[in-house]
């Protein structure tokens, strides 16, 4: 729903998307300046998905991938926060969050915690191990297109970190490849899940990763 707003009625897709990351703060929401990913508390995998923050950072790329719409970037939100964060900031913020706080697993692919968009697999990653193929497509996807908005709004050295871990995680995700298709992940176990030699494969995963320019 929130993507057919972007086409057909951008200001109240802009309205929405300001609103909803206002009153959902990244889960590491520390101060910008001290925050760091290493300092980031890991994300509790029994408790905290794989794909949330994945989908805001969709959201805002969707929006500010029109060149008209990246004066939103430094408007506050919300605007009676005391440290005056804007959406660049809240971007920034959720990627690091991301990036390290849910951080990856043995396969370089974000970990996939207690689930992604696949409910077959909310019981495979609540160890911590299991690994998610489509939040790190989803999550390159995004990095794409938001590390040139930020380069290009004067936020050259954000943008090229969005662009470093964007690499990481497209390679991840190109390993991923197996049998003609992505995988869906791997289970805390280590064991490769949607592999069609199995019988099985997800056409949202391989969507994913075409989205995210992800090669075999």
């Amino acid at each position: 729903k929130r993507f057919v707003l972007v086409v057909f009625d951008p200001e109240t897709a802009r309205r929405e998307m300001i609103e909803f990351w206002h009153v959902s703060p990244p889960k590491a929401d520390l101060a910008l300046e001290t925050f760091r990913a290493e300092q980031a508390l890991r994300a509790g995998p029994a408790r905290q998905r794989s794909d949330t923050e994945t989908a805001f950072l969709w959201a805002g790329a969707t929006w500010l991938a029109e060149p008209e719409h990246a004066t939103c970037l430094e408007s506050p939100i919300p605007e009676t926060d005391a440290q005056r964060r804007t959406l660049a900031d809240r971007i920034v913020l959720s990627a690091t969050w991301v990036h390290g706080a849910i951080g990856c697993g043995p396969h370089g692919l974000l970990r996939l915690l207690a689930g992604d968009w696949n409910g077959a697999l909310d019981a495979a990653g609540t160890a911590g191990a299991g690994e998610s193929v489509l939040a790190t497509a989803q999550f390159t996807a995004a990095l794409r297109v938001l590390g040139g908005v930020l380069r290009q709004s004067g936020r050259r050295a954000q943008g090229e970190r969005f662009d470093a871990w964007q690499r990481e995680a497209a390679a991840a995700v190109g390993d991923a490849f197996r049998n003609g298709a992505f995988l869906c992940g791997y289970t805390d176990a280590g064991e490769a899940s949607g592999d069609p030699a199995t019988g099985q494969s997800f056409i949202a995963v391989q969507a994913w990763a075409v989205l995210a320019r992800c090669g075999t």
